[in-house]
């Protein structure tokens, strides 16, 4: 019975699996702090979008809200 282990465990040794990288593991982490950095300028980019739009609809009456008419909703 050891000796069917010892086989066992010298067979698997002999298939070890060697993935090499295309390039230094260093460069992974670097690429993945520029995606992320791209991603950051993205959202940068539209921060104010949202504000640009809100009073389009009429319905921002807001404390800073200039009065649109005398019967305005408050």
């Amino acid at each position: 019975m050891l000796s069917v282990v010892s086989v066992l465990a010298s067979g698997e040794a002999e298939h070890e699996a060697v993935n090499e990288l295309p390039f230094d593991s260093f460069f992974f982490g670097l690429i993945a702090f520029g995606a992320l950095i791209a991603v950051l300028l993205v959202t940068y980019a539209f921060r104010s979008v949202g504000s640009r739009h809100r009073d389009h609809d009429g319905l921002h009456d807001g404390p800073h809200a200039a009065p649109h008419d005398a019967g305005a909703r408050h």
